[in-house]
């Protein structure tokens, strides 16, 4: 297989295409062309037409990909973590290097570029690093009390993302409850939030914010005060037709936490059951975490509990 190919270089100089001479000279593979940006529609394709073309600009491609070019060479690298799909091969150079790249085309008669096959370098242990990143200290409960919030964040994994097993699933009718039960019962202002003026506010159409169908536990208290709170949820299955997902929960000192109940016995896909999250006791610090599982042997799902000291 080859894995590189050889091709012409032409300098995109600022020469009017009126004068552009036919003198062997101009004729030769540095023939100027019209523009030095390589904007779209610029370019004079007979001179381009199979050729890398070097650009006074940090162009994108496009022009010289209109214009039939095998590649391109752009002045002035982007920065950023910020990736581009570029149309055909291609490169951005520093400044420095571009100007090494122009003293060669402009004492050659016949500059010459290779186009080698890209490379994929994979680090299994490094998925992503930003360009900004530094040696960072490990996360500490007494310096980061902040980061039992972060539960759920991160790299996901790919291949499990698309089977969840579980979903906590909400619908419109959910929020205007959340709505309701959040202080929002003039109608004027539910109407705007919603975008109709069919939805009202009314007795029982309302729920508090722990009772909102996420996937998460949060709830927050006083310093002194013994906790004693229910949280409703409801799942839909859509893993296994026939499953049985059995709860499983280690709880944070000072606190008990009960499921209700504590198998969940599916029949078909879709179908959804419901089931309670009581919390009981007192936290012993700032924040208190922990996870309610779900598993039913094939699937795991993992739900975070967090209560926390309100300032």
């Amino acid at each position: 297989m080859k894995l590189w190919i050889q091709v012409y270089v032409v300098y995109m100089g600022d020469m009017p295409k009126e004068e552009v001479s036919t003198s062997p000279l101009h004729l030769s593979m540095l023939e100027k062309v019209i523009s030095s940006e390589c904007d779209i529609n610029s370019l004079d394709e007979k001179l381009v037409k199979g050729k890398i073309v070097y650009c006074d600009s940090n162009s994108d491609g496009e022009g010289p990909l209109l214009a039939g070019a095998a590649g391109f060479l752009g002045k002035g690298r982007l920065f950023g973590d910020t990736s581009f799909n570029l149309p055909l091969p291609g490169s951005s150079l520093s400044y420095n290097e571009a100007g090494e790249v122009y003293k060669y085309i402009r004492s050659n008669s016949n500059p010459i570029a290779t186009i080698s096959r890209s490379k994929e370098v994979t680090d299994a242990r490094s998925p992503y690093i930003p360009n900004y990143s530094s040696r960072a200290k490990r996360l500490s409960s007494k310096i980061n009390p902040d980061a039992e919030f972060a539960y759920g964040s991160g790299l996901i994994n790919p291949i499990k993302a698309p089977y969840p097993g579980l979903v906590y699933d909400t619908d419109e009718l959910d929020y205007v409850k959340f709505l309701c039960g959040a202080g929002y019962t003039n109608d004027d202002i539910l109407q705007y939030i919603t975008g109709t003026n069919k939805v009202k506010c009314s007795k029982g159409n309302s729920i508090s914010a722990t009772n909102l169908n996420y996937p998460s536990f949060a709830l927050s208290t006083s310093t002194s005060e013994s906790i004693t709170h229910v949280f409703h949820r409801t799942v839909t299955n859509v893993g296994s037709a026939h499953s049985k997902y059995k709860a499983k929960v280690v709880a944070p000192k000072g606190l008990n936490v009960i499921v209700s109940p504590s198998v969940l016995s599916f029949t078909s896909i879709g179908q959804k059951l419901s089931f309670t999250v009581t919390l009981k006791g007192k936290i012993d610090g700032v924040i208190a975490s922990t996870s309610l599982l779900w598993d039913d042997g094939t699937f795991q799902v993992r739900r975070p509990i967090i209560v926390y000291i309100a300032p």
